[in-house]
């Protein structure tokens, strides 16, 4: 392939005819197939010349402006400069109606790639409000859902969880809550909460604060036991 002679032949064109935007365009996609991984940045000059000369007219090289907007994105996205990148693609939305779909497929795109799973949905679904059938923006946000319950941690199956007040409603801190007939044992926090891991077959609760008098409660299928102590 040879770039360096069709970037020199592209060269004298825009030389000779500065007006005529294909000379820029062709440039800058030979930097681009020179330089595919934008591992040396040969294309972004080229593509931000192209888009500075096609501003000029937004209207008529609509087509230009969204092939540099797309490319610039993509390189800002590589290079991990996401503000830019999110001015790139934002721009390609206001383009034109035609390119809006593919400016928040773009921008979901970034959003994954940060881990804003949230926000990269929001892009799916403004994708599916115009286009009700986009099987992309739907896959997507399947795939998020599934990633984001699998990254919800599962409670202990034996896990109980708690608060204990006294008889005005008011927490106790500090309280102690035992297992009984074994050393499992946590204590309240300034809460009133407690949390932990009872031991296999366990069968009864002692629940007891200094000054209140303590409480057995019974362990069945649960698993929040809260518990009202009197002085």
């Amino acid at each position: 392939k040879q770039f360096d002679k069709a970037d020199e032949i592209f060269g004298k064109m825009t030389a000779k005819y500065p007006d005529n935007l294909h000379g820029y365009l062709w440039m800058a996609n030979t930097a681009s197939a020179k330089d595919p991984d934008s591992e040396l940045g040969l294309a972004k000059p080229k593509f931000q010349m192209l888009l500075q000369k096609a501003s000029a007219d937004s209207v008529k090289y609509v087509k230009e402006m969204y092939d540099a907007l797309r490319y610039l994105g993509y390189e800002s996205l590589q290079a991990k400069r996401y503000d830019e990148a999110k001015a790139y693609y934002t721009r390609m939305m206001n383009l034109s109606p035609d390119y809006r779909v593919k400016a928040h497929s773009s921008l979901s795109t970034m959003y994954m790639t940060m881990g804003e799973y949230s926000k990269a949905t929001e892009e799916n679904n403004k994708i599916l409000a115009i286009d009700p059938g986009n099987e992309a923006a739907r896959s997507t946000n399947q795939y998020i859902t599934q990633l984001q319950k699998s990254a919800i941690p599962k409670a202990h199956p034996n896990e109980i969880t708690g608060m204990i007040t006294d008889s005005a409603g008011e927490p106790i801190p500090g309280a102690s809550v035992r297992v009984k007939d074994t050393a499992a044992e946590a204590w309240t926090n300034a809460r009133g909460e407690y949390k932990f891991v009872m031991p296999e077959a366990s069968e009864a609760l002692i629940i007891g604060a200094k000054g209140y008098k303590s409480i057995e409660v019974p362990v069945t299928n649960r698993r929040v036991y809260n518990a009202s102590l009197e002085k």
